[in-house]
């Protein structure tokens, strides 16, 4: 089992270990961090080093190291704090800043203006989750068009929506499906369990998502979603002209 001070290891954590954070452990809006951290491949207080987050990244998830040590030294630089023996550490709980990494129109968040970014909103999930074609995958397609409902959905009552979110929404949506998919589809059930219940699919395949993955999936998304006759923008433009989920209120922590 992980403490505060000892390296991530990517191995299962012990079958009684609870999966629910503990008072004072912490978690922040990224369910893949909080994945890793319920699951013991990040110290259980939700407090990791750039070390750690590397590893866990690359070894749990399949994510390159050098995507894993940008995206953490980014965060360290702007977050961090000292830790035991000098080292720094990030409380995921900080990743909630708003603007920096944690963004409007997240997949399965409420935007900050609306409460609590980092809780998950079960009517948002419901909502991705929905987009399915067949009720039993997602497909970058159905991806493509849960962003860009997500940014409408966002900007509705004259909100300004970031470039930035919208770009931060993109390459989130890129991980998600390359972290899920099976051949080029994410199955349901494990997305679900995922953003859901914020645990790794059992039958998750292995594979290094490197830049060039990364970029080019981000690109199709973008180009799915943006393209004036796509497919994405269309259902997404009709599906906004609904009411969007409402989101129970949940106050921001200090």
């Amino acid at each position: 089992m992980l403490t505060n001070s000892t390296p991530a290891k990517a191995s299962p954590a012990p079958p009684s270990e609870p999966l629910e954070p503990r008072a004072k452990e912490h978690r922040g809006p990224c369910p893949a961090l909080n994945a890793l951290a319920n699951e013991g491949f990040l110290p259980r207080d939700g407090k990791v080093t750039v070390d750690q987050l590397v590893l866990a990244l690359h070894e749990r998830l399949g994510i390159a190291p050098s995507i894993g040590t940008l995206l953490a030294k980014v965060a360290m630089r702007r977050l961090g704090k000292p830790g035991e023996g000098g080292v720094r550490v990030l409380d995921l709980a900080d990743l909630v800043q708003h603007g920096f990494i944690e963004h409007d129109a997240s997949l399965t968040r409420r935007d900050a203006r609306e409460g609590d970014a980092a809780e998950l909103c079960l009517p948002l999930l419901d909502q991705l989750l929905s987009l399915s074609k067949d009720g039993q995958t997602l497909t970058l397609e159905d991806l493509a068009t849960a962003h860009q409902l997500r940014m409408a959905q966002s900007a509705q009552g004259g909100h300004m929506v970031p470039l930035k979110a919208g770009v931060l929404g993109t390459i989130e949506a890129a991980l998600l499906y390359q972290v899920l998919r099976g051949s080029w589809t994410v199955a349901i059930t494990d997305a679900r369990e995922f953003l859901g219940s914020e645990r790794l699919p059992a039958r998750r395949p292995g594979r290094g998502i490197g830049w060039g993955k990364l970029t080019v999936t981000a690109a199709k998304l973008a180009v799915l979603g943006l393209s004036p006759f796509s497919e994405a923008k269309r259902r997404a433009r009709d599906l906004a002209a609904s009411p969007a989920p409402k989101c129970p209120f949940v106050p921001a922590k200090d």
